[in-house]
């Protein structure tokens, strides 16, 4: 699924998580509460999407993210816009690179991993899935769409 928020490469050494947009601007504190509850895994580099839920709907919802954009976070802007992160893709484990790994493997190596919980979310993947059939799965539950 395609979800709606801020693409960003996760770093996580000496018990330090760093977030990183797809433009290299640092906006780990942005989400404190993201970057406070991620195991200590010396060594790990992760991509994915820090969203902000819906309340209603559960589906992110980039306007509601905005209000995280820019700001100094307060506790009480992290509760009434919590911020959560959505790991697709393992890049290093150990500080060693994953990248000569297919997607699929690397995919599996996140799974063993087992970082979710709580803000943390590794979504599910589908292979073989009609697009079309995924496509309107995914317009249902208020997504942009697929990858």
């Amino acid at each position: 699924m395609k979800w709606d928020g801020i693409k960003s490469i996760s770093q996580i050494s000496g018990g330090v998580t760093a977030f990183w947009s797809w433009n290299g601007r640092d906006v780990t504190a942005l989400f404190p509460e993201i970057a406070e509850v991620f195991p200590d895994i010396s060594g790990l580099v992760l991509d994915g999407e820090i969203v902000a839920p819906d309340p209603a709907t559960g589906a992110p919802s980039f306007g509601r993210l905005q209000r995280r954009l820019g700001t100094r976070p307060s506790t009480a802007l992290q509760k009434a816009v919590p911020g959560r992160y959505f790991m697709f893709d393992v890049l290093e484990i150990a500080a060693e690179s994953v990248m000569d790994l297919t997607y699929l493997e690397r995919r599996e190596r996140l799974d063993e991993l087992q970082l979710e919980g709580g803000p943390i979310r590794v979504p599910p993947m589908w292979i073989g899935e009609d697009p079309e059939r995924m496509l309107r799965l995914a317009a249902d539950a208020g997504l942009e769409g697929i990858l």
